[in-house]
Order: structure tokens, then C-alpha cells, then sequence
């Protein structure tokens, strides 16, 4: 029974109480089945909530002035210089809220730091490109880091990228229209704030290429109705060489900078790969806390000696998708994946994008279940079939195929669904996916 009980609250990515009552509460009922006395059950409990101790969670929970702070993990994969061995290396980031809170799935390819990971669990994001050197993995570690940083101060969520900035000579909103571009507006983002559904932008040129153009600016905001302020932060895209940061907002139908401003001016200073907080660097590709809870429950990997049953579970917006049984070569993953993200890069339908989207993700989780990931020393083994399926610079623009009409799509995606039915097992879940490739084309065909 003790057993039984550990396996089930493992499932738990993120087990976390708002106050110590509840965490007491848990401990009492489920004590007995623990075989433990209160006391233990309290120790036990509160380590699964993420606390050392009792007495830790204790402390934080009954005390306002400590709010609890989530750790996750981003991680990476490079070669070192001096062989050819692959590493993996991983730095920590604590935020306010669990990850999933901050950030929904369909957001994060969104983002351009963002859209290159891999969420593989409640608490870790990995790179979905192996890195020429360890610097180089660490400058995209530190970027992903500084823009999760920036969305927990904020609240805001990266914007669609079909949506057109300020920066673009036109903006999200079509009641808005602008006469030109923002003088001197570079490596500009693009954030939603979903409540009040309004958007607001980051611009974030070098400083001496705007140092003439303060005026200019200033002129363009007046003539159109927007709001330049800068901002005391040292930004996401480059904040050891950029020192000039603006958000630019539509004064009437934008989000209001004065909500933001004071948060941003007294955040702590950006995480860059010098100050940030080293988490693991080996041969071994890193696992989180999560995963490693994961692993011990015996449901997460359930193996099936029945026809047509999941052999494994993962989740998508929040609800258990499981994976069906059997497996996909390499071979057509990489080519699903280039078709798949072809057509959503053709495709001009919002609807359509965020359906396929859906696709594109799932797949991505059912490719990384179907790969070992590592090789019988335990050292990291590449490249996963997971990120034929991610945006990166595994597949260039060159690479994409060009449809001619919206008909050659919707053939290309019947050609997808044929794959998939070949490839795995009849069950609900794979009955899921191609139901959202025929809702695809409905809307493709509309």
C-alpha cells in the first residue's frame, strides 16, 4: 500500500499548497496509507511539495513575506572542443509561478528564444538543436531564461507572430494604423496581456544607433498616438551590449506601460551566461526533479500486452494524451515533421495554424517517448527524433516545401494521416490526432 501510495503522488508534476493547513491536511488523510506516523507523513509530504523539510514549508507557507518560488530547468546539449563527446548542460531559474502557469503550450512557438525548446516537463525546457560549443549553449540557455523571466514579471504571454508590431509599419490591432516604421526600432517582441486581451511591445535597439533619434521617436510616437518609454532593464536580446530598452504601447487601445514600468525598473538585473545559476553540465543528458519523480511511478510508463493500448502517457493543455503503441522511423518523423511544418508556415488561417499546432506538439511528445534518449552508458544520444517537429535551424527555410495552392496541402496531409495509421496502434489518442488533421483541412479547405 505505502508503495502504491508513493507511485500515485509522483504523478503530481508540481505538488504545491497555498497554505500550511492544506499541506496538513494531505499528511493526515493520507498518512495512515503511508504506514506513517504524522510526523513522517508531514517530512514525506512536504518533500514532495518541493520543501527540504517540514519545518521549511512550515516557515514559508505561514509566512507573507517569503513567497514560494518554482524552479525550472533549461537544458542543452553541445560538443566539446577538445572531442567529439556531446554534453549536456543545464542552468536553473526560479519563477513565481510553475511553468505551466506562466506559459501555455501553444505559446511558446510563439516566442523566437522560446520556440526552440522542447518542454519535456513541468519543470524542464530542452534545447531542440545541439550546440557547436558549450558558449554557445549557454547564451541560448541565458536568452530562453531572461524572456521567462521577463513574462513572470510581467504576466504578458508572447504575442502570435502573424500579428504585425509597431516596428513593421503596421500593428496588431487593425483600428490602428501608424505612417511609418519606429525610427531605429530593432530586435523588437511582440507580448499579450490575455485578460484585458491588449498588446504591447519591446523594442530593444543598440544604444548607438538610436542616440540620434530620441527626437525622431519622440515624433513618431506624437504623430500616431503611441507611447516610447524606456525602461531602467537591461532587456532580453543582448543585455551586455544593449543599453537602450523601450516599450511601445497605443495609448488608447494598447496596454498600458504604467502597469508594467515600476516592475521592470526594480527587477533584478537580466540572467546572462556569466551570472546565471549553474544547475548540472556532464555526459549524461540532464533529468529534472520532475522527470526523476516521474520515472518512479509505474503509470507514467505503463508497457501494454494488449492490442490497440497506450503504452506510455504525456500531457497537453492539461489533459492526459496518451501515446499509442508502436513506433516511426527516423527517417519519417524528419519527413512528417518537414511536411507538417510546411504547410503551417504556408498556411495564412490563424485557426488553422494553432489546429496544427496541436499536431506538431503532440507528435513532437509521442517521437521523444518512442526515443531511448540515451545509449546503454547513459550518455546522450542524437540526435532525438522529437525535434523533426520543432521549429530550429534543423530545417532552413531553403528546406520547406513550397505548395502551389491549398488543395496540394490538404493531399499532403491525407499523405500524413496515411503514415500515422501505418505506424501505430488504433486507440484514442491516435483517433485524437487524425481527427485534428481532418479538422485541419476543413479549415484549410474553407
Amino acid at each position: 500500500m505505502k508503495g502504491d501510495f508513493i507511485a500515485e503522488t509522483f504523478i503530481f508534476d508540481n505538488l504545491h499548497f497555498e497554505r500550511i493547513e492544506k499541506l496538513k491536511t494531505f499528511a493526515k488523510i493520507n498518512g495512515p496509507r503511508l504506514e506513517m506516523t504524522h510526523s513522517q507523513a508531514l517530512e514525506f509530504t512536504s518533500k514532495l511539495a518541493g520543501f527540504k523539510n517540514f519545518a521549511e514549508a512550515n516557515k514559508t507557507l505561514t509566512s507573507s513575506q517569503v513567497p514560494r518560488r518554482y524552479e525550472v530547468y533549461l537544458s542543452a546539449t553541445h560538443h566539446v572542443s577538445s572531442d567529439e563527446e556531446i554534453w549536456s548542460t543545464a542552468i536553473r531559474v526560479r519563477l513565481s509561478r510553475p511553468l505551466d502557469q506562466l506559459i501555455k503550450a501553444r505559446h511558446y512557438s510563439f516566442n523566437r528564444s522560446l520556440r526552440v525548446f522542447m518542454r519535456v516537463a513541468s519543470d524542464h525546457l530542452e534545447l531542440g538543436t545541439v550546440c557547436p560549443e558549450a558558449s554557445t549553449a549557454m547564451i541560448e540557455l541565458a536568452h530562453a531564461a531572461r524572456t521567462l523571466q521577463f513574462m513572470d514579471a510581467t504576466g504578458l504571454v508572447p504575442a502570435t507572430p502573424t500579428l504585425i508590431s509597431p516596428t513593421d509599419k503596421a500593428c496588431p490591432d487593425l483600428r490602428i494604423t501608424v505612417d511609418e516604421a519606429l525610427p531605429g526600432s530593432d530586435h523588437g517582441s511582440r507580448w499579450f496581456h490575455q485578460k484585458s486581451r491588449r498588446y504591447i511591445d519591446l523594442d530593444e535597439p543598440y544604444a548607438d544607433s538610436v542616440s540620434h533619434l530620441h527626437q525622431a521617436r519622440q515624433d513618431w510616437a506624437e504623430r500616431n498616438d503611441w507611447s516610447v518609454v524606456k525602461v531602467n532593464w537591461g532587456g532580453i536580446y543582448f543585455p551586455e551590449r544593449i543599453k537602450e530598452v523601450y516599450l511601445i504601447t497605443h495609448n488608447k487601445l494598447g496596454y498600458p506601460v504604467a502597469r508594467i514600468l515600476p516592475t521592470l525598473n526594480q527587477m533584478p538585473s537580466p540572467i546572462t551566461e556569466t551570472n546565471c545559476d549553474l544547475a548540472y553540465s556532464d555526459k549524461i543528458r540532464f533529468k529534472s526533479p520532475a522527470q526523476h519523480a516521474r520515472d518512479i511511478s509505474p503509470f507514467e510508463h505503463k508497457a501494454s500486452s494488449q492490442s490497440g493500448k497506450a503504452v506510455a502517457t504525456s500531457t497537453y493543455y492539461g489533459a492526459p494524451i496518451e501515446r499509442p503503441e508502436g513506433k516511426l522511423p527516423t527517417e519519417v518523423h524528419q519527413e512528417l515533421g518537414r511536411v507538417l511544418l510546411s504547410i503551417n508556415e504556408a498556411a495564412r488561417t490563424n485557426q488553422f495554424k494553432l489546429e496544427l499546432d496541436i499536431v506538431l506538439n503532440l507528435l513532437s511528445e509521442w517521437a521523444s517517448e518512442e526515443e531511448e534518449g540515451e545509449d546503454d552508458d547513459g550518455r546522450v544520444r542524437l540526435p532525438p527524433k522529437s525535434f523533426c517537429y520543432k521549429r530550429s535551424q534543423n530545417l532552413p527555410t531553403t528546406n520547406y516545401i513550397n505548395f502551389l495552392c491549398r488543395e496540394e496541402m490538404a493531399d499532403a496531409l491525407i499523405g500524413v494521416k496515411k503514415f500515422l495509421k501505418v505506424g501505430y496502434r488504433d486507440c484514442d489518442s491516435l483517433r485524437y490526432v487524425l481527427t485534428k488533421l481532418d479538422s485541419s483541412m476543413n479549415t484549410l479547405l474553407k
